[in-house]
C-alpha cells in the first residue's frame, strides 16, 4: 500500500509539472465526476432488473399481459440503496403531506375498542358495482402516507375507491381498549371487510396490506382460505417471518430496530392516560420500561406479549408469522419484496412457498427499499401504485372473463 501510494503521489507531481497545476486540478475534478456518474448508472441499472416468479396458467398469463411498469422499476440515482428510500419516505411525508380529505367511519369493536374506515372522497361519486380496494397501512401509519397516497392517486383515475382500514390507536384515532395495532390479530381486519362488503354488495373487493399491514392482511387470507371474500391481493414490503428477520441482528438491525421503537412509542405516547389504567393489571412498567425501550423487540417484551398472554415475544411471533398461512391461501395474491429492504429483510421471505402455490406471484425487486419505491430525478413519484392497479385491473379482466387456474408444470421469472 505504501508503495502504491508513493507512485501515486510521484505521478501527480509529474502531471503537474508537465501539464501545470490548472491542468491537473481540472483532470481530477473531470475524473472524479465520470467515476460518480459511473457508479451512478451501474447501480442505475442493476437495480432496474426486477424478477416476477409465477406459474403458467389462464390467470397468471392474462394478468402479466396487463402489466404495463412492473419491469420498468428505475429507483431515483440519487436514492440507490434500500436506507436512502426508506429515509425518504419519511422526509417526503414531513415535507409534502398528503391534502387528500378522506371521509372517517367509526367502526367499535365487540370488546368496546374502535377503529376506523378512511373513505376516499370519489367514494359517493362512483357506481355501487365499483371496485373497491380495502387498503391496511404499516404499523404507525394512516390513510395520509406517501405510500397510501400515491395509490390513491393512481386508483382514482381508474375509477376505484379506496377503504383505509385505520387500526387501533393509529391514524390519530382515539384509544378506548387497552390493545394497539398487532401483527397476529386479524379480527379487526376480518371485521372491517365485512363492514365494507355489507355496505357494497355488488362491488368487487380487493385488498392491500403494507409492512405490518401486509403481514395481517396475509394471515387474514390464509386463515379465509377459499371463503375470503376478495378478489384478489396485494402485500408490499411484508416481513412474513418475525423470528427469521430478528434473529442474529447485526449493527443495521438494531438502527432499524431503534428507529422502529422510536416510533412506536411516539403513537403510543399520545395514549398515556388509556394505558395507565392497566399498568397495574398486566403487571406493565410503561414509565421506565416500555417507554424507555430501545428496541421492538423489548416493546413487544414488556407491552405486547403481556397484553396478550404471551410468555415472550418468540412465542407471539411464531403466532404472528404470515408466512405459515401462505400455504391455506385459494384467492390470487402478488407479492412484492424488495432485496435492499431495510426493515423486512429478505431472509424472512419464503419464496418456494409462494412459488408452490399456481395462484401466487412474486416480484421481486433490487431497489425501492421500505416502502420507498422512488423514481426518475426529482424522486417525486413511486412505483408501486401502477404495478398494483395494473395487477388487478389484470384480474378483473379475468373475472369478467371468468378464467380459472389450470395449471401447467413450468414456471417463469419473466426475463
Amino acid at each position: 500500500m505504501v508503495v502504491v501510494l508513493a507512485l501515486l503521489r510521484q505521478l501527480c507531481q509529474f502531471w503537474v509539472k508537465v501539464y501545470g497545476n490548472n491542468a491537473f486540478q481540472k483532470t481530477l475534478w473531470i475524473s472524479s465526476l465520470l467515476y460518480i456518474t459511473k457508479s451512478i448508472i451501474q447501480r442505475y441499472i442493476r437495480h432496474s432488473q426486477t424478477k416476477l416468479y409465477y406459474q403458467h396458467n389462464s390467470i397468471n398469463n392474462r394478468v402479466v399481459k396487463n402489466f404495463r411498469t412492473i419491469h420498468n422499476y428505475y429507483p431515483s440515482p440519487f436514492l440507490n440503496n434500500g436506507w436512502l428510500q426508506t429515509i425518504w419516505a419519511g422526509l417526503m411525508e414531513e415535507m409534502n403531506p398528503s391534502k387528500t380529505k378522506y371521509k372517517r367511519e367509526i367502526v367499535e369493536m365487540l370488546d368496546g375498542g374502535i377503529v376506523a374506515i378512511d373513505w376516499s372522497p370519489n367514494s359517493d361519486h362512483l357506481k355501487d358495482d365499483a371496485p373497491t380496494i380495502v387498503v391496511l397501512h404499516g404499523v404507525t401509519g394512516h390513510s395520509n402516507a406517501p405510500y397510501i397516497e400515491s395509490l390513491y392517486q393512481v386508483a382514482v383515475h381508474r375509477g376505484y375507491r379506496l377503504a383505509v382500514f385505520i387500526a387501533r390507536g393509529c391514524g390519530n384515532l382515539d384509544l378506548r381498549s387497552p390493545r394497539l395495532f398487532g401483527a397476529a390479530d386479524t379480527d379487526d381486519c376480518r371485521f372491517v371487510v365485512q363492514k365494507v362488503a355489507q355496505r357494497y354488495p355488488h362491488s368487487p373487493l380487493y385488498g392491500v396490506g403494507f409492512s405490518l399491514g401486509s403481514n395481517v392482511l396475509t394471515k387474514y387470507v390464509g386463515e379465509e382460505g377459499s371463503h375470503c371474500p376478495l378478489v384478489g391481493f396485494v402485500s408490499l414490503c411484508n416481513p412474513y417471518n418475525f423470528c427469521r428477520i430478528f434473529e442474529n441482528l447485526g449493527f443495521k438491525g438494531k438502527v432499524v430496530q431503534k428507529m422502529l421503537a422510536v416510533s412506536i412509542i411516539k403513537m403510543m405516547s399520545r395514549h398515556t392516560s388509556e394505558l395507565k389504567k392497566i399498568e397495574h393489571y398486566y403487571g406493565i412498567d410503561f414509565v421506565n420500561k416500555v417507554f424507555k425501550a430501545n428496541s421492538l423487540l423489548s416493546i413487544d417484551d414488556e407491552f405486547t406479549c403481556k397484553m396478550r398472554g404471551f410468555k415472550g415475544a418468540l412465542a407471539y411471533y411464531q403466532t404472528a408469522n404470515s408466512s405459515d398461512h401462505i400455504k391455506h391461501i385459494e384467492i390470487p395474491g402478488l407479492f412484492i419484496s424488495t432485496k435492499d429492504d431495510i426493515v423486512c429483510l429478505l431472509k424472512g421471505l419464503p419464496m418456494e412457498e409462494i412459488r408452490a402455490k399456481e395462484n401466487l406471484m412474486l416480484c421481486l425487486t433490487h431497489g425501492g427499499g421500505h416502502l420507498g419505491f422512488f423514481e426518475g430525478l426529482t424522486a417525486s413519484k413511486q412505483w408501486h401504485p401502477e404495478v398494483i392497479m395494473d395487477y388487478f385491473e389484470g384480474l378483473e379482466l379475468c373475472r369478467k372473463e371468468r378464467l380459472s387456474f389450470r395449471e401447467e408444470i413450468s414456471y417463469d421469472d419473466d426475463d
